[in-house]
C-alpha cells in the first residue's frame, strides 16, 4: 500500500492503516511510504521507523505525486496494492469499507466512491463531478468517481507502461486496467474526512491543463 506521506499526519495515518487491516482481518501485507525529495523534516521521521512490515522508498528529485504513487506500486511484492495519501482525510471507518471487499481469489478492481461529500468544498465537488462526466463520456464508462483510494491488482498494475503522472493518474490506471486488461471491477461506498478549504494542488490551472492532455491522449489511443 504506498502512502505518499506528509510531515505532519504521517505517523497518523499509518496507525490508520494498520488499524484497519487488523479490523479487516489482513495480516499479511507491506506499507510502502514514498517520500518524495521532502526538504522537511520528514526524512528524520521515517529513519525512527523500524516496523519490517514498512518500506520507505526516498526519491532523489521531486516527482511529484502521480509518479511517486506509480513508483510506489512497482515496488509492491503483494496482490493487491492501493494508494492512501498522507493528509489524514481517510478515517479507519472509511478504509475497511474498502477492504473489506477485497477477494483474494480474483483479480479485479475495487473502485470507491464517496458516499457523502459534505465535508468538500462545493467547487471540489463540481469539478469533480464534471471530471468524471467528461471522462465517462469520452471511453463509455460509468464509474462513479475516479480519485477514490482504488485497489489495483499488482500483477496487472506492473503492466501498465504508458501513465502520466499528473493529478489523472488514477483514472488512467482504471481505464487502462478497464478497457486494455478487460478486468471486471467492484464498487464499493466510502467516506472521507477533508476540510472545506477549495485550494489543492490539483486545481493548480498547469496541474489541470495536464490531466486534460492526458485524458486526451489517452482517448485516442482507444
Amino acid at each position: 500500500m504506498p502512502c505518499y506521506n506528509e510531515q505532519k499526519t504521517i505517523g497518523k495515518v499509518i496507525l490508520v492503516i494498520q488499524k484497519s487491516l487488523k479490523i479487516s482481518k489482513i495480516h499479511n501485507y507491506e506499507i510502502i511510504i514514498v517520500n518524495d525529495a521532502s526538504k522537511d523534516k520528514t526524512n528524520e521521521i521515517l529513519k525512527k521507523i523500524k516496523d519490517k512490515k514498512i518500506k520507505i522508498i526516498n526519491n532523489l528529485k521531486n516527482l511529484g505525486l502521480g509518479n511517486s504513487v506509480l513508483k510506489g506500486y512497482k515496488y509492491a511484492t503483494g496482490k493487491y496494492c492501493m494508494y492512501v495519501p498522507g493528509d489524514n482525510t481517510h478515517p479507519v471507518k472509511g478504509l475497511v469499507m474498502i477492504l473489506k471487499k477485497i477477494s483474494f481469489s480474483k483479480e479485479e478492481l475495487i473502485i470507491p466512491y464517496v458516499k457523502d461529500n459534505t465535508s468538500r468544498h462545493f467547487l471540489r465537488i463540481f469539478l469533480s463531478k464534471a471530471f468524471t462526466i467528461v471522462v465517462n463520456f469520452l471511453f463509455n464508462l460509468k464509474i462513479p468517481y475516479y480519485n477514490s483510494l482504488v485497489v489495483y491488482p499488482v500483477s496487472k498494475i506492473k503492466k501498465v507502461k504508458t501513465i502520466n503522472g499528473d493529478f489523472s493518474f488514477q483514472a488512467q490506471l482504471i481505464i487502462i486496467l478497464i478497457k486494455n486488461f478487460k478486468l471486471k471491477y467492484k464498487l464499493v461506498g466510502t467516506i472521507i474526512k477533508e476540510n472545506k478549504e477549495f485550494f489543492s494542488n490539483a486545481v493548480r490551472l498547469k496541474n489541470i491543463l495536464l490531466v486534460i492532455k492526458s485524458i486526451i491522449r489517452l482517448n485516442f489511443k482507444f
